[in-house]
């Protein structure tokens, strides 16, 4: 007998004996009659039918999005990503193929600043676990207001050495190469593409900043190499679509001046693109600021 429960961000109301609302953040479906006590079943939030007719109801609801079906064996071994496994079940009835296809990823990120750190952070708490790291320069004290994953400790050495640092000490599992080294478009950054097999590379550099975004996506693009570009200025900041390359108006100017709270949206939003494409899965999120 096909077992059902509601999937993630679904939720159920009772209103009377034979009327219940199964509604999410955006719609709602309202059930009256006999296929209501399909609802009631021996085991609580799971859902079955005993009729055809409650058969074909509890179909009506899977295929509008309310009701998944239950598997007692889809249950992670990973508790750290259970949440996570639960989250891409609200979009998908495979989690778990989702979760694994990013644990088998492999990223280069180009540049470990303000937005590259962050992103970094985000697409490992994630469970990215495989990385080349590539940046030229070293912690410096003034990167601590929106760096967040360099401790003091590490200032005076090179970010892709710290940043791996950081990624070894938070999970048992990973993989790292740090390149202490300026990115450009030349035969170097063939080698390590060529070397690596990158499922996806993020640029976050900006030197020279006329120029280096450009030269980069153009050789990534001729590589057929899936790349993802942010940036971050005082009152813009950019994610480009996946192999998409920044227009010339787009070019943020150059500047010293930063705070934590605009690197991190722009590495969120980066992290999120990221996490869509390696998973294939389109994940909607509407930020409201009533």
């Amino acid at each position: 007998m096909m077992m059902y429960r509601l999937r993630p961000g679904w939720f159920r109301r009772h209103e009377g004996d034979h009327c219940v609302v199964f509604f999410d953040e955006d719609r709602e479906i309202t059930v009256t009659g006999a296929v209501v006590d399909a609802v009631d079943s021996p085991r609580p939030g799971l859902f079955t039918a005993r009729t055809n007719g409650q058969a074909r109801f509890l179909a009506e609801l899977r295929r509008r999005g309310a009701l998944v079906p239950h598997d007692p064996c889809d249950a992670t071994t990973d508790a750290s990503a259970a949440p996570q496994a639960e989250y891409f079940a609200a979009f998908c009835d495979d989690p778990q193929a989702a979760q694994q296809a990013l644990e088998r990823s492999r990223f280069i990120v180009l540049g470990l600043g303000g937005t590259g750190a962050e992103f970094l952070r985000l697409v490992a708490a994630a469970g990215v676990r495989r990385f080349v790291l590539v940046d030229a320069d070293v912690v410096e004290e003034s990167n601590s207001n929106r760096q967040t994953i360099y401790q003091r400790s590490d200032i005076g050495l090179p970010k892709a050495e710290a940043a791996a640092r950081y990624l070894e000490a938070r999970y048992a599992t990973v993989e790292t190469i740090s390149l202490h080294t300026r990115v450009r478009g030349d035969q170097a950054l063939r080698d390590m593409l060529v070397a690596h097999a990158p499922d996806l590379v993020f640029i976050a550099v900006d030197e020279p900043i006329d120029t280096i975004v450009s030269e980069l996506a153009a050789e990534l693009r001729a590589l057929q190499v899936p790349f993802l570009v942010a940036g971050v200025g005082i009152r813009h900041g950019h994610v480009h679509a996946v192999s998409d390359a920044p227009a010339a108006d787009t070019t943020l100017l150059p500047t010293r001046a930063s705070i934590a709270t605009t690197n991190t949206m722009v590495a969120a939003c980066a992290a999120h693109a990221a996490i869509e494409h390696v998973t294939s899965l389109h994940l909607p999120f509407d930020l409201k600021r009533p």
